[in-house]
């Protein structure tokens, strides 16, 4: 992995990819990496750090980028976090 600023490289070994992510797409996979979360689990940490931000919206947007990471093969889905 790569960081410049609010972005990062990740190259994927398993496909041969390199993927451009954004600092929320790291904090996701870094709380995905560090624990077996929940995405209710995962939007109440987010929402710690962003109180202005609607937990319903962070939810939403946390499932799309789920499903996101799942096509890239950066995460194998666990039908339970969804």
């Amino acid at each position: 992995m790569r960081e410049w600023e609010e972005e990062s490289f990740l190259f994927n070994p398993a496909s041969g990819d390199t993927h451009l992510l954004n600092a929320l797409s790291m904090e996701i996979l870094g709380l995905l990496e560090r624990n077996r979360l929940s995405a209710e689990a995962i939007v109440s940490r987010l929402a710690q750090r962003s109180e202005s931000v609607e937990s319903q919206l962070l939810r939403d947007h946390l499932v799309e980028y789920l499903h996101q990471f799942e096509a890239m093969g950066l995460i194998i889905s666990d039908q339970s976090c969804d």
